[in-house]
């Protein structure tokens, strides 16, 4: 039966420990001094350099420092070798680490018998960090899947879930969603996800047909029941999805997907992607009924409804911060097909109508700078629908709402 692979790294690293190898000992005895059986072998190696440096005229040794040196008696005590006594030069000392860091790595190994696939838990209670296995190196390093060279010393693993353990399932689902959190620019996506997103690609701007069937959903909301009141808004969005592209736009493509199941509890009204030069932005949108206050009578504080819709965001998000992995997952894969978005995306609310005044500033600013969550009303969703900007830029990047006023002319139509 052929050798595991960390039995294979294992005996290799056993063998740098056990003594000097063949050629370092024929090598040691035509210069007619011995090395002695139970020298390391990368120890053995840096003996020889230091007695060939002078005939062959090799450059000075460089003297170790005391941190160095320091570092050497720490892992000799980790390791439970006797620390060599008198080891001034900086090669020595580098060999003799290299020696005690591979016997510490084969135990290790032999402790736990790592393989591919398995998943490994590393850190302390409290900020333990998951990880699958994906190969062993040569030095007894464990690397593993998510790319950006992650790899942790087999001794630095807590606790191991073996791939027939009842648990690995849930272990290796919540390792998968750790190393998406962990790449640092996940916004850059390739051909294939955004070609499984053409479906849902937004090209042209808000039609009049378009801006004409705003309004009319508008008036059809003013109703008292709550369905009645959201739903329209929701209908006339699906049915014509360049009124949210217009708000986010990405000069290599805006994508609006309606209704998008996030777990099992929530449905997102909608997310918007928008695939830039720096990469794929999504922004989470959550409809609310035209009739909502956004503010209780006193003005300064967030009505219930405009409570629970930021709520419903951060739902969103806290989903998103355990399952970022199968959100970014194509839909074939068993995914949100959401490529590129992070675990805290921004967020945009609609709701209610404006009273002529522009008040709620404050109140909708500290959202804006607290939670990343922008408040804006049906009106200046109308507003922005009829707008056209610069360099196909939208409604949101250009912040336009302070400069647009409450005065602007009545709808033609």
């Amino acid at each position: 039966m052929a050798a595991a692979e960390w039995e294979t790294v294992a005996t290799r690293l056993r063998q740098k420990w056990l003594g000097p190898s063949d050629e370092q000992s024929r090598l040691a005895g035509l210069l007619a001094t011995d090395l002695g059986e139970d020298v390391p072998a990368p120890v053995a190696a840096a003996l020889l350099r230091a007695w060939l440096r002078k005939p062959l005229e090799l450059p000075r040794a460089q003297e170790a420092t005391d941190k160095e040196i320091e570092l050497l008696r720490a892992i000799a005590a980790e390791t439970g070798v006797a620390f060599p006594v008198g080891v001034r030069e900086r090669d020595l000392l580098d060999s003799w680490l290299e020696a005690m860091k591979a016997k510490r790595a084969a135990e290790f190994l032999e402790k736990w018998t790592p393989a591919r696939g398995d998943v490994v838990v590393i850190g302390k209670s409290g900020k333990e960090r998951s990880y699958v296995i994906s190969s062993i190196g040569a030095s007894g390093q464990l690397y593993f899947r998510g790319g950006r060279g992650q790899r942790a010393w087999p001794h630095e693993i807590g606790r191991i879930i073996r791939i027939s353990d009842s648990d690995y399932a849930a272990a290796a689902y919540q390792a998968q969603q750790e190393a998406a959190i962990r790449r640092s620019t996940p916004e850059f996506i390739g051909g294939a996800q955004l070609t499984a997103l053409e479906k849902w690609k937004v090209q042209d701007d808000p039609s009049l047909a378009a801006q004409m069937a705003l309004v009319a959903a508008l008036e059809k909301a003013d109703g008292s029941d709550r369905q009645r009141h959201e739903r329209p808004m929701q209908i006339v969005l699906e049915q014509h999805p360049e009124i949210l592209a217009h708000l986010m736009r990405g000069n290599h493509g805006t994508y609006v997907r309606p209704q998008v199941q996030v777990g099992t509890q929530y449905i997102a009204d909608f997310f918007i992607g928008s695939q830039t030069s720096l990469g794929m932005r999504w922004l989470l949108v959550e409809l609310e009924r035209p009739t909502a206050e956004l503010t209780l009578q006193d003005g300064r504080q967030a009505s219930e409804t405009l409570r629970k819709a930021i709520q419903q965001i951060r739902d969103w998000r806290e989903w998103l911060a355990n399952n970022l992995d199968n959100a970014q997952k194509s839909a074939d894969q068993g995914g949100l097909g959401l490529p590129g978005i992070r675990t805290r995306p921004p967020g945009l609310i609609i709701i209610g109508r404006e009273d002529g005044a522009g008040g709620n500033g404050v109140m909708r600013s500290q959202y804006a700078e607290t939670e990343d969550i922008q408040i804006r009303t049906y009106d200046w969703l109308l507003r922005a629908a009829r707008s056209r900007y610069p360099m196909r830029q939208g409604a949101l990047d250009m912040e336009l709402e302070e400069d647009w006023g409450y005065d602007l002319p009545d709808f033609p139509f």
